[in-house]
């Protein structure tokens, strides 16, 4: 899946397939392009949530970036970005 833009950041869902059970992760990279200062912050956010299809996995991972952007996931954000 590609990347998104939103409220000013890029997010791109970077899932992983776990070996021992072969379920996907939710993980997502957000990065933050600063054009005035030519800076790009960026960071990566992952939970132990699991799934079985990759695109799921992507889905959801949008779906969380978002949540992220918009301070909705408590003790995580985006402010140092």
């Amino acid at each position: 899946m590609e990347a998104i833009e939103y409220k000013g950041y890029e997010i791109k869902p970077s899932t992983q397939q776990r070996t021992e059970s072969g379920q996907w992760t939710l993980r997502v990279l957000i990065t933050k392009h600063r054009c005035t200062e030519g800076v790009t912050n960026e960071q990566f956010f992952d939970t132990a949530v699991t799934f079985d299809e990759k695109e799921e996995a992507e889905k959801q991972a949008i779906i969380y970036g978002k949540k992220i952007v918009d301070g909705k996931i408590p003790s995580v954000n985006v402010s140092q970005l």
